[in-house]
């Protein structure tokens, strides 16, 4: 009763729908606590939330459209750009290069050595410092430069 070219598009959509339907059934009925579980970064959670999302509207506006509901102006098509909007700065954080922290080892000795030092001990000075006439936290007040 369908016009060929018409029948094999919804032939098409029904096997796409069923296939849709095959790769979500697993997503959908797993509980999101579980989900997130299997995730350690945020942002990976974050994209499986979206993920969930943006499936879900999507099928909405599948539904919309094959109802004869015009979705130029719909809400639906707001929430979906808004979806994919959050899908763009998720995958922009994840690519964004981390910086590294670069530790400086001779100003952690010399913070640490400040922050431990007991009058009295000699332990922590260094000889080439005392030498040189250098201050140093365990140098005597006299022997110390302002």
């Amino acid at each position: 009763s369908l016009p060929d070219e018409l029948e094999d598009v919804c032939t098409n959509f029904h096997v796409a729908l069923g296939k849709a339907d095959e790769k979500l059934t697993p997503l959908l009925s797993t509980q999101r606590e579980v989900l997130h579980e299997s995730c350690d970064d945020p942002l990976d959670k974050a994209a499986a939330d979206l993920v969930v999302a943006f499936a879900a509207n999507s099928l909405f506006w599948a539904y919309l459209s094959t109802s004869g509901v015009p979705t130029a102006g719909h809400p639906i098509k707001k929430e979906l750009d808004r979806i994919k909007a959050c899908m763009n700065r998720v995958k922009e954080t994840k690519n964004k290069p981390r910086r590294s922290v670069v530790l400086n080892k001779e100003a952690t000795k010399r913070v640490f050595r400040g922050a431990t030092w007991t009058p009295g001990k000699d332990k922590g000075s260094s000889g080439a410092a005392k030498r040189q006439g250098m201050s140093t936290p365990d140098a005597p007040a006299s022997k110390r430069r302002a």
